[in-house]
């Protein structure tokens, strides 16, 4: 009640100073070392982009991250309040703010921290089912999304911290469930760029080292294409670049991803990645960061895995002779 209170007081008073100011309280409190004081700040976003309305927008960069952040909160009920007021945001703003919503969401679902990247990637469903919920199929399989995240979120919180290296192909079927109508209405609200960044970094948290993480990814993913290899062929560019990111990432977590991403797209693709990855590999293979050369290494590895020697031969001198420099 407090909260819900807070949030039509600052609506009421339509003062952009206070609401900045009530706003930097409630930041400020966020970040209390009492559990129940960060559970009620985050509360108050709960009702803030609905009192707000279209006035709470400008605030959307600094808020989303900082709700994101208490999805990993140590208190369960914390949690819960930050991704309640994340939901609501997100429900609120989805098509008229999607810009300025991406950017925090495909930044949490690279972080370190895998609670934080389950929340993101949630999130990312909760988005696009908001999006697709134009249309009158959207609606249905947006909710089904999004009850399946929850239920994969329910199933996680009853072992903290539930980690395993579980199978690319969970929930990676070569059919999807997007109809064409949710198809256009997520390209027409995101952009062409926009939708490819936010599919190739699902596909890459198709294989994240947490099983919850991996089958929310899946099943969002899922929900977004209507043929996985129609899909990596439309957005090849942008996820070999998000791949190479990973790999050159000086977090190991990030490597092992998108190694196995490069991995099972090679696998699915074959020599049509090949040409355009392999030069890369091999560039990073003698960089000055040890993190990216690992990562280069781990890439060049999975590559071979997949691919096998013949597929790869007219690369081969190029390979041995990065690999001669690594190991120099």
């Amino acid at each position: 009640g407090g909260a819900q209170g807070l949030a039509e007081l600052v609506a009421a008073a339509g003062d952009r100073a206070a609401a900045h100011e009530a706003l930097d309280a409630v930041v400020a409190d966020a970040a209390d070392e009492r559990a129940f004081v960060r559970e009620g700040a985050l509360s108050v976003f709960v009702f803030l982009p609905s009192a707000l309305g279209d006035a709470f927008a400008p605030h959307i960069p600094r808020a989303l991250p900082l709700l994101i952040a208490g999805a990993c909160d140590e208190a369960e009920f914390v949690r819960d309040a930050a991704m309640r007021a994340a939901q609501a945001l997100v429900t609120r703003f989805g098509r008229s703010s999607a810009a300025e919503i991406l950017p925090p969401l495909l930044d949490g679902m690279a972080h370190a921290n895998w609670r934080h990247r389950r929340a993101a990637v949630n999130l990312v469903g909760d988005l696009m089912s908001s999006i697709a919920a134009s249309t009158s199929a959207g609606d249905t399989a947006g909710h089904a999304v999004s009850d399946e995240n929850a239920a994969g979120e329910r199933r996680a919180d009853e072992s903290d911290e539930q980690r395993g290296r579980g199978v690319m192909s969970v929930g990676a079927d070569d059919d999807g469930l997007a109809t064409r109508s949710q198809q256009r209405a997520v390209l027409e609200t995101l952009g062409s760029e926009r939708r490819a960044a936010v599919l190739a970094a699902l596909y890459v948290a198709r294989g994240d080292p947490a099983a919850t993480v991996q089958h929310a990814a899946a099943y969002v993913w899922k929900s977004l294409v209507t043929h996985t290899g129609r899909a990596l062929a439309e957005i090849l560019p942008e996820l070999v670049l998000t791949i190479i990111r990973g790999l050159a990432a000086a977090d190991e977590e990030r490597q092992y991803t998108a190694g196995r991403a490069l991995g099972d797209l090679v696998g699915k693709l074959g020599a049509a990645v090949l040409a355009r990855v392999l030069p890369l590999l091999c560039s990073a293979a003698r960089a000055e960061r040890a993190a990216v050369r690992q990562g280069a290494c781990r890439g060049l590895g999975e590559v071979l895995a997949q691919a096998g020697s013949d597929a790869v031969a007219e690369y081969e001198a190029g390979i041995v002779e990065a690999m001669r420099d690594a190991l120099a």
